[in-house]
């Protein structure tokens, strides 16, 4: 659990540092700071249909220093009446290769859910690869949901 604690006793709020198990030694001011959208290495794709939003595709680029050579898809989703119309597959190809375009950007990762085999097969088709499974990775009320982890490296000599 992280909390808001003050550096010292008579601090004011605004140099409150985040504590806790796995807590940055950072002000809030610095993470807030690191949640602000970033245009050029975060972004979300869209697919509209008579101005409806049908699919989603999102973006970003890892932040920490030793991570920025990586970027992560999430919110890939079509609508289930669009569903197998090849929507998510073009909002997947206008992202990587706006992601691919990124200077310094080497892999592209994603997880998902093994029990939904089409959008595996999609995923593959484009090239990722797992890399391992997560078991009771996600906590959806009391169930729990396995994801399998994947990715693609843009260059390909980095594999």
């Amino acid at each position: 659990m992280l909390a808001g604690a003050p550096r010292s006793p008579g601090n004011r709020a605004g140099s409150l540092r985040l504590v806790g198990r796995g807590a940055p030694n950072t002000t809030v001011a610095d993470a807030a700071a690191r949640l602000v959208f970033d245009p050029a290495n975060s972004f979300v794709v869209g697919a509209f249909v008579d101005g409806q939003l049908i699919g989603t595709a999102a973006f970003y680029r890892e932040r920490g220093l030793k991570e920025r050579h990586k970027g992560r898809i999430w919110g890939v989703y079509v609508t289930l009446g669009m569903r197998g119309k090849g929507i998510g597959r073009r909002n997947l190809k206008v992202l990587l290769e706006r992601a691919a375009a990124i200077e310094g950007i080497e892999q592209i990762l994603l997880s998902v859910n093994p029990a939904q085999p089409a959008a595996t097969k999609l995923y593959e088709s484009l090239g990722f690869r797992s890399f391992g499974h997560e078991r009771r990775a996600l906590r959806v009320g009391d169930r729990y949901v396995d994801e399998e982890h994947m990715v693609l490296y843009v260059d390909s000599s980095a594999m």
